[in-house]
């Protein structure tokens, strides 16, 4: 079991880096993001939006130095397009919690990204203050396009 979960996360990961991001759609984008709860940032992690779901695998620092990797998946149910390269969207994971907010690929060297969920946390695009802790958890790990 433990095997075959490092195999799909590892093919997961390796799987976005050969994906361009389409300027139109935003299919294949790949961004580093830091999960927040309130003004605390309490993870980081890489985001690949394919225009019908959001894959996100999230890298939290555990006790002991080891480093708890968690996958998520969101299926977008309502899709906006706001503008070309600003999508709003909606879709709840396979935990059923759903997720709100906005992806923003006009500039794809720095897209944005800005969504919540129901429980209160907060995924945003990398900050400088998320990229020390990525260099920190897991800095052989490459994330997407980081500042």
């Amino acid at each position: 079991m433990k095997k075959v979960l490092i195999g799909l996360i590892l093919l997961f990961l390796c799987a976005g880096l050969c994906l361009a991001a389409d300027p139109v759609t935003g299919k294949g984008l790949i961004v580093p993001v830091e999960f927040r709860a309130g003004n605390v940032l309490t993870a980081i992690g890489k985001l690949e939006y394919t225009g019908d779901s959001l894959e996100i695998v999230e890298f939290t620092a555990a006790a002991s130095g080891r480093v708890l990797v968690t996958p998520y998946i969101y299926v977008i149910i309502d899709k906006s397009v706001v503008e070309k390269g600003v999508h709003r969207i909606k879709g709840p994971n396979q935990n059923g919690i759903i997720a709100t907010g906005t992806i923003d690929f006009r500039d794809t060297q720095n897209p944005k990204v800005n969504l919540s969920t129901e429980s209160g946390l907060t995924i945003v695009s990398i900050s400088p203050e998320g990229q020390k802790l990525k260099e920190q958890i897991v800095p052989n790990v490459i994330l997407g396009r980081e500042i």
